[in-house]
């Protein structure tokens, strides 16, 4: 995608990256700074990727209704309606297959406002790009760790960001849990927060992998002790890629076009 640029937005504003160039160029007011800042660094009338930020949707796992695929999402909303935090005529629901637990089969459900998709694809045609679709954070993690760790059977992969700490995990490059957890006080990792990681292990992740490749994203320190309590083997994503910058959603889109996972390429266009 060497003509492609990709946004993800945070509340007012919205972070600009050049895929073809890998750079993360800047943070923006959405109203008044973007287009500007498209015209300024040459990326006018490319195409765009849209990523939701973490309040825009919901994303539900949920057991997999007995339903047929022209059914699915009418089952999906009789099942599920009580989850929803908007009445469902306001909302966009898609659906999408997740590894199986315990011979149970599952579905992640997306949910997303209207209006939401609606302002965010007007936002980048307001800016001068041309958006080929709106897509989660969790499916630019999962094309990441498809492309960079294809070999590893389970990852687990930890955003260590004071305002929206989260954790993920991979089953053979496929999503198959996810958590927010509480906002971060501290550098230093707190007993708390390796409690929380190790519940999810055991809740999500020990079925699938009895050793799980950690991936640490973040800007943190942490006691030698604490490694300790890792079941498996842990790897910082900032060494990885020979910088002190963070792993991005945009570096993780350089191969967008070329993943193999299904999922990778999940998206949803207000014109739909």
């Amino acid at each position: 995608m060497s003509k492609c640029c990709a946004l993800a937005f945070h509340q007012a504003f919205v972070t600009l990256s050049d895929i073809g160039k890998s750079s993360l160029l800047q943070s923006v007011a959405i109203n008044n700074d973007l287009k500007q800042c498209v015209s300024q660094n040459g990326l006018s009338g490319k195409k765009a990727v849209g990523v939701l930020g973490q309040s825009d949707y919901q994303l539900l796992r949920i057991i997999r209704p007995a339903a047929k695929a022209s059914g699915m999402v009418s089952a999906i909303l009789w099942q599920e309606q009580a989850r929803f935090s908007l009445p469902i005529d306001q909302l966009f629901i898609d659906y999408l297959e997740c590894p199986a637990m315990n011979h149970e089969k599952r579905l992640y459900v997306v949910a997303v406002a209207k209006r939401i998709l609606k302002e965010r694809y007007q936002t980048l045609l307001n800016a001068s790009l041309r958006p080929i679709k709106l897509t989660l954070p969790e499916f630019i993690y999962a094309n990441y760790v498809s492309q960079r760790y294809a070999s590893e059977p389970c990852v687990v992969w930890v955003n260590y960001f004071p305002d929206a700490p989260q954790v993920f995990a991979f089953y053979q490059r496929e999503l198959v849990a996810t958590l927010k957890l509480p906002k971060i006080e501290t550098a230093v990792i707190s007993e708390a927060f390796m409690t929380a990681l190790n519940l999810f292990y055991l809740a999500e992740v020990k079925s699938f992998s009895s050793s799980p490749l950690w991936l640490m994203n973040g800007v943190f320190s942490i006691e030698s002790s604490m490694m300790n309590q890792f079941i498996g083997r842990v790897k910082w994503l900032k060494d990885e890629a020979n910088t002190d910058s963070n792993i991005n959603y945009f570096q993780t889109l350089e191969q967008y076009n070329h993943s193999t996972v299904s999922h990778a390429y999940y998206g949803m266009m207000a014109n739909e």
